[in-house]
């Protein structure tokens, strides 16, 4: 019944996309998603960003279209512009739309593929560098039961390397290494696109922590304290976590 559901809001969609487009402007429309969440600059964790614009358009990366939401049930129907990269390829996908604390999640309904964007606020520019000064260097964390975890912050270049290894007596083994880009988002949040990911498990596995083999990710850690000596951030998950600069 789920997915007949999904088929109906789809095609209803689909039905009320023709008829905006046969009407054009005559309505005074012209910006008929001005107020939409969808609407801004997404940052994405493989460099692909994504701009939904007023007017209905939409850019992600080099491509461009149309787009159609439905803001409550959180569908979203791109129509692509001709373009030779996609010239074997449909014109239109379906996604379902996962918007929270300005992260973006598009997951294709057809394929379950995923895409996770990010969007920085207007008023995140203050205090930004002094953090960013603060932030730079090893840190490790000094309350782990794990061999080891460390966070390196580079920040001439903003990038940022997260390192784990877990090796329990006569259990499955654990090795993460993952890197990326980092951004300071609200002031207190470093928002990290990790874009190289490596998840090593003994029991054959490639998830863990959050992160998957070869796989992309956002991760935002919030910032409870930091003096250059000792970080203390909150993860996705709410543990809090405690690090020394090396």
């Amino acid at each position: 019944m789920k997915t007949l559901r999904v088929e109906f809001q789809i095609f209803m969609l689909i039905a009320l996309s023709v008829l905006t487009y046969s009407c054009g402007d005559d309505d005074g429309q012209s910006n008929p998603y001005e107020n939409s969440e969808l609407i801004g600059r997404w940052d994405g964790a493989m460099g692909a960003d994504i701009i939904f614009k007023g007017d209905g358009s939409f850019e992600w990366d080099e491509l461009t279209g149309k787009f159609r939401y439905d803001e409550d049930e959180k569908i979203l129907i791109l129509y692509w512009d001709y373009s030779e990269e996609r010239e074997d390829e449909d014109d239109m996908e379906t996604f379902y739309v996962n918007i929270e604390d300005r992260m973006l999640t598009l997951t294709e309904i057809d394929g379950g593929h995923e895409w996770s964007f990010h969007k920085e606020t207007e008023d995140e520019d203050g205090g930004k560098d002094d953090i960013i000064d603060l932030l730079s260097g090893n840190w490790w964390n000094m309350a782990t039961v794990a061999d080891y975890e460390i966070l390196t912050f580079r920040t001439g270049e903003k990038s940022i390397m997260y390192q784990y290894a877990y090796y329990p007596d006569d259990e499955t083994d654990y090795e993460i290494i993952a890197e990326g880009t980092f951004s300071i988002s609200n002031g207190t949040d470093v928002v990290a696109n990790y874009t190289d990911v490596s998840v090593f498990r003994t029991d054959g596995l490639k998830t863990y922590k959050g992160f998957t083999d070869d796989k992309a990710v956002i991760m935002r850690y919030s910032i409870q304290s930091c003096d250059g000596k000792m970080l203390v951030l909150k993860d996705n998950n709410g543990d809090t976590l405690v690090f020394e600069k090396e």
